[in-house]
Order: structure tokens, then sequence, then C-alpha cells
């Protein structure tokens, strides 16, 4: 891991010029990288779980696609071709909606965090 303070003087050095009096919509900026954040906190989470559980997808993905329709099809392979979205995005709103089932790792702190930030307008 790269030092914090050499990343972010890499970034500041890569501003061209910086009047912070004439900086307008700082707030507008600060929340769209907070929401960009944790968009990628979430996709690296689900990235993190499948690829290290035996069955390509972690607990939360799972209880994710187990639902009751599920339980109840006569056929699963069939339920699972007919079902599941070809992009993720209702997975990725499901882990950001549920939190809690996350397991207690860094994805699911930072994921707190962010939405913290968000919920108290910083």
């Amino acid at each position: 891991m790269d030092n914090p303070r050499d990343v972010f003087l890499q970034l500041v050095r890569s501003k061209t010029e910086i009047q912070i009096d004439t900086m307008e919509n700082v707030s507008v900026c600060i929340r769209e990288h907070i929401v960009n954040t944790i968009f990628y906190v979430i996709v690296e989470y689900i990235k993190f779980e499948r690829s290290t559980h035996d069955t390509g997808f972690g607990p939360i993905e799972e209880s994710y696609f187990c639902t009751d329709e599920f339980i109840d099809a006569d056929d699963a392979r069939t339920w699972i071709r007919e079902n599941v979205p070809d992009d993720d995005m209702a997975l990725i709103m499901y882990v950001f909606d549920n939190p809690r089932k996350m397991y207690r790792s860094k994805h699911r702190r930072t994921l707190l965090y962010l939405t913290n930030m968000l919920y108290f307008d910083l």
C-alpha cells in the first residue's frame, strides 16, 4: 500500500492551479466522489466474495438470489436461467441496502463510513 500522504500529494500536484476562493460546487463534487467510491467498494466486495468462495459467490449474493420463488421452483437451473439478470445493478443495490449482511470486513466498514458521510451531508 502506498503512503496515503504521497498519494494525496500526487493528486494535489496534478492540479494545474489551485485557487480555493474561486472553486465552486465543492460540496457537489464531494458527494459525487463519495457516491462513486461507494459503488466501487461494493463492486470490490462482490468480486472479493466471488473469488474467495468455492461456490463462486458469497453469502450476501446467495441471500439475494435465494428468493421464495427460487425455493418454490420446480427446476432450479431453469429458474436461474430465466431470472438472473444480465447485469449486477440490482445485486449492487441489494448490498447497499443490506450492509449488515456483509461479512465484517474493510469493505463493510468503508461502506458504513461513506454512507454516514452522505447522511450527514459532509
